[in-house]
């Protein structure tokens, strides 16, 4: 979990996101301080985080960074994860981890008489 001390780069993809959802900057900071107030208090937290529409705006344009309670709360209503926020416009595919690559090379690889051996016995490693 990212820390709360950590600066945040100001590039963003909130506002596509946001776009995504078809939600209005306001509509976003009411939800998203909705769901900021079902979570724990923290030491010292007097009262619940909350965002406005200006907040919202702020982080799209690059003017303020956005912290981690704010990246959360705004990828939980944007079902979407922390990570999509900062590094991916909603339009792009999600990364293949480097293993599932090689693994579907391989799989490609494999003549189809053979593909059901193949299975089980990856299966068999799974069951391990």
């Amino acid at each position: 979990m990212l820390r709360d001390n950590l600066a945040m780069a100001t590039d963003n993809y909130l506002l596509e996101w946001r776009k995504r959802a078809d939600l209005s900057q306001d509509r976003l900071a009411e939800a998203m301080t909705d769901i900021a107030a079902a979570w724990p208090m923290r030491d010292g937290q007097q009262t619940p985080r909350k965002w406005g529409r200006t907040d919202v705006l702020k982080v799209e344009k690059g003017k303020r960074a956005a912290d981690t309670d704010f990246l959360r709360a705004a990828a939980a209503v944007l079902r979407c994860s922390v990570t999509d926020l900062l590094e991916r416009r909603p339009d792009q595919p999600l990364p293949v981890p480097t293993e599932i690559r090689a693994l579907v090379s391989t799989w490609r690889k494999i003549p189809d008489t053979n593909k059901d051996r193949a299975l089980k016995v990856l299966n068999q490693f799974a069951d391990d």
